[in-house]
């Protein structure tokens, strides 16, 4: 579950006016959602499509995917709502975009769950991306008018990034949020590679040792504010 907020489709600033004839609905138009069998041998996953949205998982891991957070910046919530797994399809009569998706599927959760939450910032253990001691290795974009392309994948990173944009995508990796503390600017070259904990093949360095090794940055563990999600109510749905 990737790990950055983009919940609102919609934001007007300053404006006042009539809501347009052809606004996108709310709410999807028609949604089931039951206890889920573990013996059935589906395993928990979601997918969001053009038309609709499916998926099993947990409270949790459906809030997580409607507000796009991992799940260490959600909290609170019933014990079962990490337990007990549910079975979603949710669909709408037109196509929409993801982003209207997500927060249709925030509507769904509250409507079905008595999903409540509030958002707050705590002090939380993050790690700071700083350079390295022999300063960094990076080679800085020459042509900034011809932006490339990124690719990320299991133990990869590549492509033109600022290092605030590096940090973000790290933290998803890092399993905690990373914070740029370097001071460089500009957009760099990313070329980085390593053996994730969970993988089979163990033989290329750990995400550590590959920052520092091939970009010359480091990670250090340190406490810093972070945004979460608490969520303060929720109800096992009536299954239908």
């Amino acid at each position: 579950m990737t790990t950055t907020n983009r919940l609102f489709c919609i934001v007007l600033v300053g404006l006042v006016s009539i809501a347009p004839c052809c606004a996108q609905p709310e709410s999807f138009d028609v949604a089931t959602i039951r206890p889920h069998d573990s013996a059935t041998g589906v395993v928990s996953g979601t997918n969001f499509s053009a038309r609709g949205f499916a998926g099993v998982g947990t409270l949790r891991d459906l809030v997580q995917t409607a507000y796009e957070l991992p799940d260490y910046r959600v909290s609170g919530g019933p014990t079962w709502g990490k337990s007990e797994s549910f079975y979603v399809d949710a669909r709408t009569a037109a196509p929409t975009t993801r982003d209207h998706m997500v927060v249709m599927l925030q509507t769904l959760l509250a409507e079905r769950f008595n999903l409540q939450v509030h958002r707050e910032t705590k002090e939380l253990p993050v790690y700071a991306l700083t350079s390295a001691k022999k300063g960094s290795k990076l080679r800085e974009v020459a042509d900034k008018a011809k932006p490339g392309g990124m690719s990320a994948g299991k133990g990869m990173l590549r492509g033109q990034m600022t290092l605030t944009d590096l940090a973000r995508y790290l933290s998803a990796a890092a399993g905690r949020p990373v914070i740029d503390r370097t001071g460089l600017s500009g957009t760099f070259e990313i070329d980085l590679r390593w053996s994730p904990d969970d993988s089979s093949d163990a033989t290329g360095p750990s995400l550590f040792t590959a920052i520092q090794e091939q970009l010359g940055l480091r990670l250090e563990s340190t406490k810093g504010p972070v945004e979460i999600l608490v969520i303060d109510r929720a109800g096992r749905p009536s299954p239908n």
